[in-house]
């Protein structure tokens, strides 16, 4: 019976062994989050345009300023 629990034991330190090890990729990967919520192409193309209205009031800022 203590083998089958020894054996138990070391898959499990085995198991969280790999998972630690995909963890440590995954977090200096800097890819992408599959926990948060995406808007797909709408939402990169939402962002692209408030990026370049953003640029566009700064620009439009900087001539007065000076």
């Amino acid at each position: 019976m203590s083998e089958f629990i020894d054996k138990i034991k070391h898959k499990a330190e085995e198991f969280t062994a790999a998972i630690d090890n995909e963890l440590t990729v995954l977090e200096g990967a800097g890819g992408d989050d599959v926990f948060a919520e995406h808007d797909g192409e709408d939402g990169a193309q939402k962002e692209s345009a408030q990026r370049e209205s953003a640029q566009k009031e700064s620009a439009q800022e900087e001539p007065g300023d000076a």
